[in-house]
């Protein structure tokens, strides 16, 4: 998905090395890079605290989803939906 990303003129700016941690590994643990730990695919995709496929406890465990609120995730955490919450201030209920 951040070759994607970058690959469009709009997503100019993402670099996929940027997600890779200083031994160049895409980690998803302590050793993740700062920019995947605050990658908002990071923290929809990843149970808080843990990833069951790798077996590791991520890296950043303690975030807030401010503008987003879970829909829907499956029993096995594979399939997770999210709503976008709506704000009194923009008229929009």
């Amino acid at each position: 998905m951040v070759r994607i990303a970058g690959s469009t003129e709009k997503g100019r700016h993402v670099h996929e090395n940027d997600y890779y941690s200083p031994q160049g590994e895409m980690r998803v643990d302590d050793r993740a890079s700062p920019t995947m730990q605050n990658c908002l695919l990071y923290k929809l995709t990843k149970p808080p605290g843990f990833d069951r496929v790798r077996g590791q406890v991520i890296g950043h465990r303690n975030y807030e989803l401010h503008g987003l609120e879970e829909a829907f995730t499956s029993s096995s955490w594979l399939v997770r939906i999210f709503r976008v919450k709506s704000y009194a201030n923009r008229g929009v209920n």
